[in-house]
């Protein structure tokens, strides 16, 4: 596939790396989601957590792992 779109961008003459940019530029941008989604939710459940000390939130977080566990 990598091969086939350097050859198109050398057919509109342009640079044959912009063919495999063209390719590696959403399949690096799909890899990424995942992470700064995971990255916002915990910001997120932080955010919503920001007067409680450290002992509470460990006990939210065991709470969470609780309720997942339980709905498997």
């Amino acid at each position: 596939m990598f091969d086939n779109a350097k050859d198109v961008a050398v057919l509109y003459d342009s640079d044959p790396a912009l063919g495999f940019l063209f390719i590696a530029a959403p399949l690096m941008v799909a890899a990424g989601l995942p992470a700064w989604w995971v990255l916002g939710a915990t910001v997120r459940w932080l955010d919503k957590r920001r007067d409680k000390d450290i002992g509470e939130l460990a006990r939210d977080a065991a709470a969470v792992v609780k309720d997942v566990r339980g709905g498997l």
